[in-house]
């Protein structure tokens, strides 16, 4: 039986995140880094229909 692989923290996924809406690539594009590229998609979307990029950006902009 192989052991569950290791969960990518969030971290890492926002960074993924945003290297992909920085550089105007697609998510398949994304490095290794910042984890497999299912794992960014799919975090990318559950947190948009939770609206985490929404109250993320303006307590970014807020905080300077």
């Amino acid at each position: 039986m192989n052991p569950e692989p290791a969960r990518k923290g969030n971290r890492q996924i926002i960074r993924g995140t945003m290297y992909g809406v920085t550089s105007g690539r697609r998510q398949r594009d994304c490095p290794a880094a910042y984890g497999r590229q299912t794992t960014v998609y799919n975090r990318f979307s559950r947190w948009s229909r939770r609206g985490f990029w929404k109250a993320m950006f303006p307590a970014l902009a807020k905080a300077g």
